[in-house]
């Protein structure tokens, strides 16, 4: 079952090109789909590639066979802001047969990545096609930024969400406190966020990923968060950072807080984000200009 097809039908055509008996895959975008389907016949695939039109999560959409694993790129710049959550928990109950064995989707985990950061140099900033990707007057408080660079993170990025595929139960709610030493002395600007996923089920913890955002070439960007001024930090101060992430519905919603620490107290660093509430700077419609 491939979740969100997309035009090209990608990973459908992969399943199918690796061995896959039958593939479903589901596209929501009538002119998407409709450009899947022709892609599949093109591919000679039209015998073991089904496109369907519509949302996997649709009552009304019932597979003629029962489904042995996931596929899907259902994962945003922070990872679970597309509803990847739902879908997924949807897909196992409805769409999975009662017989297959972890892992039950590829990717097998997603995690969001977070570290208190500077604002990016002027020299990375010469390298945007448009200052309206920056931050300026009356701009909103999260920015999305390609490429950004790993110089300018203050401390170790810490896991702030993490999505389980595995057994097609990843949690719906999650709750972290993150606590940031910094790696050197700097001013902080916010908080910057990346994706790490793992094609298939972790031996352990401190296995590498195989896809990250951070990686030069990446199509998914940062999200920034930014705070309301910039934060002297020394090296070895500690950021606190309350991460909730409410993922069950169809529009996910997350909440960062952060603190510095201060000869054992910590102050509180305005403002609260919400996100998507925060919103984004025009990188939404710079998104919408390069399709």
């Amino acid at each position: 079952l491939d979740i969100g097809t997309g035009a090209f039908a990608l990973l459908a055509l992969f399943a199918a090109e690796a061995g896959a008996k039958h593939v479903y895959a589901i596209e929501v975008n009538t002119s998407a789909a409709e450009a899947a389907k022709r892609n599949v016949a093109e591919k000679g695939f039209a015998d073991k590639v089904t496109v369907l039109t519509g949302f996997s999560t649709d009552s009304t959409l019932v597979l003629a066979a029962k489904a042995d694993l996931i596929i899907h790129e259902l994962i945003g710049e922070i990872a679970g802001e597309e509803g990847v959550v739902a879908a997924v928990v949807d897909a196992k109950m409805r769409h999975m047969s009662p017989d297959a064995e972890p892992p039950l989707c590829i990717p097998a985990r997603a995690c969001t990545m977070l570290a208190p950061c500077e604002y990016p140099d002027a020299a990375y900033c010469s390298t945007l096609w448009s200052p309206a990707l920056l931050a300026g007057p009356g701009s909103p408080t999260a920015l999305k930024l390609p490429a950004f660079p790993s110089s300018a993170l203050l401390a170790c990025a810490q896991i702030c969400e993490d999505l389980r595929f595995e057994h097609g139960a990843p949690a719906a709610s999650q709750r972290r406190e993150l606590y940031f030493s910094a790696t050197r002395a700097g001013l902080m600007r916010g908080l910057a966020m990346y994706i790490e996923l793992y094609c298939a089920v972790a031996s352990g913890d401190d296995e590498a990923p195989q896809v990250s955002s951070a990686w030069a070439g990446s199509h998914w960007a940062h999200i920034v968060l930014l705070l309301s001024g910039a934060v002297k930090l020394n090296k070895g101060q500690i950021v606190k950072v309350h991460a909730t992430c409410e993922l069950g519905g169809t529009q996910p919603q997350y909440t960062f807080e952060t603190w510095l620490g201060e000869g054992g107290n910590f102050q509180f660093l305005e403002p609260a984000f919400r996100y998507p509430e925060s919103s984004l700077n025009c990188n939404e419609m710079a998104d919408m200009m390069t399709l």
